[in-house]
């Protein structure tokens, strides 16, 4: 897929945790080339359902 120059493409993905009362994130943002521009990982205390973590996930990646 081609990109514009001026794009980023943000990779997220979600984990829930049940044993452990967590559920963690990462993130992967790559500019129009593909080269990585940023890497995150967090990990929270507390319980949600996976399309909520999803959900923390993209606001996580637009909060910067």
């Amino acid at each position: 897929m081609d990109y514009k120059d001026d794009t980023v493409k943000v990779t997220k993905d979600a984990a829930i945790f049940n044993d452990r009362g967590e559920y963690g994130m990462g993130l992967v943002v790559r500019d129009s080339n593909g080269d990585l521009i940023q890497t995150r990982t967090l990990l929270k205390v507390g319980m949600v359902s996976p399309e909520i973590a999803e959900a923390l996930a993209v606001k996580e990646a637009l909060s910067g």
